[in-house]
């Protein structure tokens, strides 16, 4: 049997997989036909793990043409035909030449669109090597226990508290829909058996694809399909969107994936324009969502760097479905190289927000000498995921631009419609403020630790809001020659090394009373830089600190959030006499410069 011949696609047509059956309704076998991205029959889209890429199965059509695939697809598709509600399925692997790289970067280009105009997604949850194989796809998904998950996710609604949700802790679940009826030692068995098929289900390798949040979030509805068994995938979001608390889950890369889709869907649909969506997160609820830090495109992008993908440049192409608005911009090339993709990427937001603050929310590669791309030191590496300890949020007053710096401010910045320049390089404006000095060692525990990984309760030393860590940093200034003034003061320094407060803002996890977490509060009463201000006073000028009795509500969790930005930063004294909070690749010599459309100073080396 000869392969099947792919034929061009004219300009927005894509293909689907006819699902072709007998008059008795028997599968008979399947086609593959051309239509219109404006007037497609309904049709599911497919999301899966290719796995193993080699194409080592067939699919005979019904013209006796046959279609090689993996061997993942080949498992899934019997349970795809069988699930389909329309009788066609958009399938990359099939729908897509695979060889042809113009017509996969067309086709990537409207893949949004693709997704978006779906009846529904139908995501294949296969066997995962990895994980527990007393709970995948051959076990009881389909024989009662999957019905048993469903009816648990079920039994949360509007009243109910989410937060006393503890599948994972090993606490008796409160609300689960089995019977009632047995004894205690059966109930606990079945409590038991939904807490390990959820911990496998959001365990698994699909959420960790850099295409899922595309395809998930775009999709007006999809359905996760383990064996014959289907779980809503808008059931799993109901229970997600007000909010749960699980102790363990939150480790799982579904439990994330699920907080991150459920906000991305709602900014997506949000009618707030471009820029504000690419930019910097904001302290907002997002259609009501509680108790969630809201999230941005930036906060995507970021996230799709902890994804896994089989080729790197899909790593900015998958998030182009979600900000079609880059087209404008750039294009779906995959003649280009990872790192040409990504620069087009940086300079599309850029051109797109007219605003250069990606530099400060994104994650950079922090040791180029490790790095596996030969990037320039202004694109973000998207391959890698780095903890985000961002200095700007977008709501914190905080602005370098402006006419106290000789500068417009970024609204009125016209340099961004960059003219033609070599895909390394790129065009700015601004001035040149300052000179690095003197690069201080990280003496704080923040400098060189993900504070992840800091216990600020019981931590044995280094903690920079405490006067042995201050002393030692006061110490190598003097030692080094700066000079003493109030901008080198010990207040000044903690005062760099907490960024002014900047990220006080952005703390609105804990909403506790009328502390400084509050929304209201930050940015309705004092400026950040006042509060701060007031705390540093008390640590610095205080014989014994009360930490239960600090300005504005502060405690040491407050400290330890505002030093989060400290990770991977060295403290700078600058030739103007000024400390500054700089990366740990900054070396003497470096200029400080404040560019149009940043709202913080920049670091800047001569080649």
């Amino acid at each position: 049997m000869a392969a099947y011949q792919y034929s061009p696609l004219k300009e927005y047509e894509f293909r689907l997989l006819k699902i072709v059956k007998s008059a008795d309704d028997v599968l008979a076998g399947y086609s593959i036909t051309h239509v219109d991205l404006n007037d497609p029959p309904k049709y599911e889209s497919v999301s899966y793990v290719w796995s193993d890429p080699k194409l080592d199965h067939t699919i005979k059509l019904v013209d006796e043409s046959t279609l090689s695939v993996t061997a993942s697809l080949a498992r899934a598709l019997p349970y795809l035909t069988r699930a389909s509600q329309t009788g066609y399925l958009w399938v990359d692997q099939i729908t897509i030449n695979q060889s042809n790289t113009t017509e996969r970067s067309e086709q990537v280009r409207i893949m949004g669109d693709i997704y978006g105009q779906c009846v529904r997604c139908l995501i294949w949850i296969d066997h995962d090597p990895s994980l527990n194989t007393e709970y995948e796809v051959e076990s009881d998904w389909s024989q009662g226990m999957g019905e048993d998950v469903l009816n648990f996710l079920h039994s949360f609604n509007d009243e109910d508290s989410i937060s006393e949700w503890q599948s994972v802790t090993g606490v008796a679940l409160r609300r689960v829909s089995t019977s009632s009826t047995g004894t205690s030692s059966q109930r606990r068995d079945s409590h038991s058996h939904i807490r390990a098929h959820l911990q496998w289900f959001f365990d698994h390798s699909w959420f960790k694809r850099v295409w899922a949040f595309q395809e998930f979030v775009l999709a007006p509805h999809s359905s996760f399909l383990i064996g014959n068994f289907e779980l809503p995938g808008d059931e799993i979001e109901r229970v997600f969107k007000y909010g749960i608390q699980a102790a363990l889950l939150h480790k799982a890369p579904g439990f994330e994936f699920f907080l991150g889709a459920i906000q991305s869907r709602q900014l997506y649909t949000a009618p707030t324009d471009a820029a504000a969506k690419l930019g910097s997160s904001t302290n907002r609820h997002i259609d009501g969502i509680p108790s969630y830090e809201s999230i941005s495109y930036a906060d995507i992008l970021e996230k799709m760097g902890a994804a896994q993908a089989s080729d790197n440049r899909d790593h900015v192409y998958a998030f182009i479905g979600l900000a079609p608005c880059l087209l404008k911009h750039m294009r779906v090339d995959y003649t280009l190289s990872v790192e040409e993709s990504f620069a087009a990427m940086m300079k599309a937001l850029i051109k797109e927000t007219k605003c250069l603050d990606f530099w400060a929310t994104l994650s950079c590669e922090n040791d180029i000498s490790k790095s596996t791309l030969s990037l320039p030191s202004w694109v973000c590496n998207w391959t890698i995921y780095a903890p985000n300890y961002r200095i700007l949020t977008h709501d914190n007053l905080f602005n370098t631009c402006g006419p106290g710096y000789g500068l417009p401010s970024p609204s009125k910045c016209q340099h961004f419609d960059l003219p033609t320049s070599a895909w390394n390089e790129l065009i700015v404006a601004g001035k040149l403020n300052d000179v690095v000095q003197i690069v201080l060692r990280p003496f704080s525990a923040y400098q060189v630790t993900a504070s992840i990984g800091i216990d600020f309760q019981d931590f044995p030393g280094n903690l920079p809001w405490e006067r042995p860590t201050l002393d030692v940093f006061m110490e190598e200034l003097r030692e080094r020659g700066a000079t003493e003034s109030d901008h080198t003061s010990m207040g000044a320094l903690l005062r760099t090394l907490l960024m002014d407060g900047v990220q006080w803002a952005a703390m609105n996890a804990f909403n506790s009373g009328d502390s400084l977490y509050r929304t209201g509060i930050q940015v309705f009463g004092a400026p950040h830089h006042e509060k701060i201000a007031e705390v540093i006073f008390v640590l610095t000028n205080s014989e014994e600190v009360d930490f239960d009795a600090l300005p504005y509500g502060a405690t040491r969790q407050t400290l330890h959030e505002l030093s989060r930005v400290q990770y991977q930063r060295r403290v700078a004294y600058c030739a103007g006499g000024r400390l500054a909070l700089v990366p740990d690749l900054t070396e003497n010599g470096d200029q400080v410069a404040v560019l149009h459309g940043s709202r913080t100073p920049v670091v800047l080396r001569a080649r």
